[in-house]
């Protein structure tokens, strides 16, 4: 689900029903990008910050601050940190392909996450 769109500047989404069996506890999770200029204009800072709200009634969340520790700890430092960073790779690489007529329209990129 798409929040709020601004074209080159920001970018915020919700995602719900996730089916892999470690996101289970997850509710819901929201992510955003914003498109920073760097390097005078020559190139663009992406940044991706994400956080999930946990199911109330079910391990970890049922625990409260606790089970969100767990969580952090066990899930989102370690096999969702690794996801983020080949994410960013992934999109880092797409940006820097020369478009049709084009040779490198972007310029260099540098990236952030919480990864």
């Amino acid at each position: 689900e798409v929040i709020e769109d601004k074209a080159n500047e920001y970018f915020s989404y919700k995602v719900w029903g996730y089916s892999l069996r470690a996101a289970r506890p997850i509710q819901y999770g929201k992510g955003e990008f914003w498109y920073l200029p760097a390097d005078n204009g020559r190139s663009t800072d992406l940044r991706w910050r994400y956080s999930f709200k946990l199911r109330g009634n079910r391990f970890p969340g049922a625990l409260g601050p606790l089970g969100r520790l767990l969580f952090t700890k066990t899930f989102l430092d370690r096999a969702y940190a690794n996801f983020m960073r080949l994410c960013m790779s992934a999109i880092e690489r797409y940006v820097l392909q020369p478009s049709e007529g084009q040779i490198n329209p972007t310029g260099p990129s540098r990236h952030h996450g919480r990864a």
